[in-house]
C-alpha cells in the first residue's frame, strides 16, 4: 500500500499561521529542563482558550495534559516535548545581546 500524504488524508492542510507568534515566543524564552513553568502556563492557557480540552496541570512538576473527548471508543495519546534546537539558541542570543546594550 502506497503511503499517503498529509494533505491527501486531510483534504486541505490547516492554516497554522496563528501559531507563529507562539512558536517565536517559546524559542525566544527558553527555560531550563524541569523548570518550564512559563511554557506550561502558556500551553495550558492556549488549550483552555480553545474551549475543547479538559486541561490538567502540575503533572510531575511542569507537565500538563489536555484531554479532547470525542465520544466512546479508542483513546489516542499524543506526547509533545519541548526541545531546545538551533533556532532557540539563536533567539536566546538575540534576546541577551539586545539586553546587553543597556549595560
Amino acid at each position: 500500500m502506497a503511503a499517503k500524504s498529509l494533505s491527501s488524508l486531510l483534504g486541505v492542510l490547516p492554516d497554522l499561521s496563528s501559531y507563529e507568534s507562539l512558536y517565536k515566543h517559546f524559542h525566544a524564552n527558553p527555560e531550563l529542563s524541569q523548570q518550564e513553568y512559563e511554557t506550561a502556563r502558556t500551553v495550558a492557557m492556549h488549550l483552555r482558550d480553545l474551549k475543547v480540552y479538559d486541561v490538567h496541570t502540575g503533572i510531575g512538576g511542569t507537565g500538563l495534559v489536555g484531554i479532547l473527548k470525542n465520544g466512546p471508543g479508542k483513546t489516542i495519546l499524543l506526547r509533545a516535548d519541548m526541545v531546545r534546537d538551533f533556532r532557540s539558541i539563536c533567539y536566546l542570543f538575540l534576546r541577551y545581546s539586545r539586553s546587553m546594550k543597556h549595560v
